[in-house]
């Protein structure tokens, strides 16, 4: 008796890079929005490869295939972070509109803030224009012509 013929398996041609299976994106996403609740719920201390892993209910070797270790699983994180945070600021809004705008925004994004906070302790920048696009957008306000003079732009924040 003969032996099954096997398939062989067939490598994409040469120069062409493989397609990304869609639960490929699926699974960044999922380890991202785990990653962003552990730092949220305990800060960057809590952002291991295991600790994300188990969070998003993935093996490490698939948290592995996305990022290469924790510090590159913390820098997407505190990026996720500043491009949101940038969107929203871009919109324009009314000079107490503003006020109130950032303080419910950072009270009902309480993870954006301890990242902001960590930055600022840790002395390096994990995310670079989050905390900077803040402080600018402070500082229009703060110079706007509706404004008290003397008004500290960055304490404020």
């Amino acid at each position: 008796m003969t032996p099954p013929a096997r398939k062989k398996a067939v490598a994409s041609p040469p120069g062409r890079a493989r397609a990304l299976r869609s639960d490929a994106k699926q699974s960044r996403k999922t380890l991202l929005v785990a990653a962003r609740e552990l730092f949220a719920e305990r800060g960057p201390e809590a952002l291991t490869v295991a600790a994300v892993s188990k969070r998003a209910g993935l093996n490490r070797s698939t948290t592995y295939q996305h990022f290469k270790n924790r510090d590159e699983l913390l820098m997407a994180v505190g990026a996720a972070f500043a491009r949101e945070t940038q969107e929203v600021l871009r919109e324009p809004r009314a000079i107490g509109e503003q006020i109130d705008f950032f303080v419910h925004y950072f009270h009902e994004r309480p993870d954006i803030a301890r990242l902001w906070v960590f930055d600022l302790l840790a002395q390096k920048q994990v995310q670079p224009n989050g905390w900077l696009g803040y402080v600018d957008s402070l500082e229009r306000l703060a110079r706007s012509s509706k404004s008290q003079d003397g008004i500290d732009a960055e304490m404020l924040g």
